[in-house]
């Protein structure tokens, strides 16, 4: 069966999925015809708990009409996040050389090492502005916002980052100590 992938499963996405059909780099496979069996989307459709499914509203629409189809849903969002090499090990370790790297929450009744964000502790202090093109030269982008506390200039050495893809607030609040970059 088909697999389609995406980032992020909307209406119009959705219907390309379903439809089959060849989109991209992918113009001589054959079996891309077939509607997908499938949809990985890294963001899950629904992110809270629902009590009820209803057609008027997009997101739970979504749902219901990948269940008529008889496709299935899988976001790994969270999972990649938390997960040992996810994405915030690999964001945290983009930043410096790391000395020693930890979850900012460690999942219960899993492995150390597996939960959401991450702190890192760099092997040498290096100045913001290294740490941020060492993030930059890893994510391929010029640019980078940051948004510095008064005591802070773009000069200041830092010897650690906190760092959680994603909104992250719920879990950067959860910080038991303070960091001097938090990203």
């Amino acid at each position: 069966g088909k697999v389609f992938l995406t980032i992020d499963l909307t209406p119009s996405v959705l219907k390309e999925a379903l439809k089959g059909g060849r989109s991209g780099s992918c113009e001589n496979v054959d079996s891309l015809d077939a509607p997908a069996e499938v949809i990985v989307s890294y963001h899950p459709p629904i992110f809270v708990g629902m009590k009820r499914l209803v057609l008027n509203d997009p997101k739970q629409k979504i749902v219901l009409d990948t269940v008529v189809a008889g496709a299935s849903i899988f976001s790994p969002h969270t999972s990649l996040d938390a997960a040992k090499g996810g994405i915030n090990d690999w964001l945290c370790d983009s930043c410096a050389p790391l000395s020693e790297m930890l979850p900012i929450t460690q999942a219960e009744k899993e492995e150390d090492g597996i939960g959401m964000g991450r702190i890192g502790r760099f092997k040498d202090p290096l100045s913001l502005t290294a740490v941020l093109d060492n993030l930059k030269k890893a994510l391929g982008v010029p640019t980078c916002r940051v948004a510095l506390p008064t005591n802070m200039t773009m000069d200041t050495e830092v010897s650690s980052v906190a760092v959680c893809a994603g909104s992250g607030s719920s879990v950067l609040r959860g910080l038991k100590f303070s960091q001097k970059v938090q990203l």
